[in-house]
């Protein structure tokens, strides 16, 4: 299992999330040791529409970022930064650095339920 980096200073995260990816993957255990890490066989973006789709939501992210009402905020892209922008780079760097999530979106109600 890759070690996941942290940055050291400020900042915001945009992370676009496939919710329903058609790549399949597995984790096998490697050994009877509990502190082994998993032999993990992900298959990131295997399926021609899931690569589509995190090319594209990585491009959203990039848009967003450079928004006009963002100039004051952002300095620069770090991960992935400004230079890394076609298509077959967004992609490596989403197979590089890309993790699964496990809640990418709301668990739990967040305004009470108005009573009738």
């Amino acid at each position: 299992m890759k070690k996941r980096i942290l940055d050291k200073h400020p900042g915001m995260t945009i992370s676009p999330c496939q919710l329903r990816p058609e790549s399949r993957g597995s984790i096998h255990i490697k050994s009877s040791n509990a502190e082994d890490q998993p032999c993990d066989k992900g298959k990131l973006s295997c399926g021609r529409n899931d690569r589509r789709t995190l090319i594209e939501g990585m491009k959203i992210a990039k848009r967003i970022a450079s928004a006009p009402a963002l100039k004051d905020f952002v300095a620069k892209e770090l991960n992935p930064n400004e230079e890394i922008q076609s298509d077959d780079e967004l992609l490596d760097f989403a197979r590089e650095r890309g993790n699964t999530v496990y809640h990418p979106v709301g668990t739990c109600k967040w305004v009470a339920t108005p009573k009738p």
